[in-house]
């Protein structure tokens, strides 16, 4: 579990977003399952790096995501992607390295929900401090049925920007 505080932030572009098409572009998959579930995405409008990594799923084909947010520093992105792109014959490298690059994330008390299946962002919400959000893979998470929380909940309890 890793505590929320107010020192990073979301910006203005995808906080504020509700029920309309991705405020952002989709930059890199780091995990997917029938659609991302851990992803770095860039605000169209301010290009910030957002990590998205998703805590549940739900709906008929599991389409509808609530995901934590994290800050991801640019340089970090693309010395990411170029690594990525050189590629290596240690098939353990990719990982290790997926594994840093996340670790270099800035929480943010910021959940996003969004619907893959529409390309839809449905909302953000804003956690109170002092919230506690796990930082484990969503496959930990759903195998230890750690995602029955309901994040979805905090989309009705929490400081909501409109």
């Amino acid at each position: 579990m890793a505590i929320v505080s107010d020192t990073s932030n979301l910006c203005v572009h995808i906080a504020s977003a509700a029920n309309e098409p991705y405020p952002f572009d989709l930059d890199i998959v780091l995990d997917d399952q029938s659609g991302f579930t851990d992803a770095v995405v860039e605000c169209r409008t301010c290009a910030q790096h957002v990590l998205l990594e998703m805590l549940e799923w739900s709906g008929q084909h599991y389409e509808e995501r609530v995901y934590r947010t994290s800050l991801v520093p640019a340089d970090a992105v693309a010395q990411f992607r170029k690594n990525r792109a050189r590629g290596s014959c240690d098939v353990k490298r990719a990982g290790a390295e997926a594994h840093a690059f996340t670790h270099l994330a800035e929480l943010t008390p910021w959940l996003v929900v969004l619907d893959l299946g529409r390309r839809q962002m449905l909302g953000a919400t804003r956690l109170p401090n002092g919230t506690d959000v796990p930082i484990v893979s969503w496959r930990e998470l759903l195998a230890g049925n750690g995602a029955r929380r309901s994040w979805r909940d905090q989309f009705r309890s929490s400081t909501r920007i409109e």
